[in-house]
């Protein structure tokens, strides 16, 4: 009984384990170099790299509105395999090199 126990603990810890993995929040830093036609609501590509904004998507502009050629700085998770950005902040100058921290 005790290792039915043990096993169905670690069985739990492991998939919380790798459900925390699967919504890490990641950030990368990059030039905007494509923006959906109209609004700021679907794809971004920022250096390569394809982003999905979404409704819920905070977008910092406080440092002048997202635009092709704008340095960005993106804050996401993975879900079903796509980058889901849920904040956007526009910075000044190439602060970081390219890519993910």
């Amino acid at each position: 009984m005790k290792k039915k126990i043990a096993v169905i603990m670690l069985i739990f810890v492991v998939l919380l384990c790798l459900t925390s993995l699967a919504f890490a929040k990641k950030t990368f830093w990059g030039n905007i170099e494509k923006l959906p036609e109209k609004g700021y609501i679907g794809q971004w590509v920022v250096d390569g790299t394809t982003f999905i904004v979404v409704e819920d998507t905070k977008i910092d502009m406080d440092k002048g509105r997202p635009q092709v050629g704008s340095y960005v700085e993106v804050k996401y998770v993975v879900s079903e395999g796509k980058p889901i950005a849920y904040k956007v902040n526009t910075k000044t100058g190439n602060m970081q090199p390219a890519g993910k921290k």
